[in-house]
């Protein structure tokens, strides 16, 4: 059988608690995965459901609201993030 660990420390179980920094190639890699999914929904829901002309204008929004988020976070991992936004939280 597997051996238990008693303790109940966040480090035995494998998290840090650290929070990581994403690179810009980080954003850009989940931005092409996300823009290549919704190319691929919206090819499918194009030929195989009955063309409808609303699809790729929901899909556009979709994308460019995800790419929008992806922007705002990157800038507050760079300029926002030394800030220390809890409230009542003792250390």
């Amino acid at each position: 059988m597997g051996t238990r660990h008693s303790s109940g420390d966040a480090s035995s179980v494998g998290f840090s608690g650290a929070s990581r920094s994403y690179s810009l190639g980080d954003y850009f890699v989940v931005n092409l995965i996300v823009w290549g999914l919704l190319l691929v929904v919206g090819l499918i829901a194009y030929f195989g459901i009955d063309r409808a002309p609303v699809i790729p204008f929901l899909l556009l929004v979709v994308g460019c609201g995800f790419t929008l988020i992806s922007v705002y976070d990157f800038a507050f991992d760079r300029l926002g993030g030394s800030l220390d936004l809890r409230d009542g939280e003792d250390s």
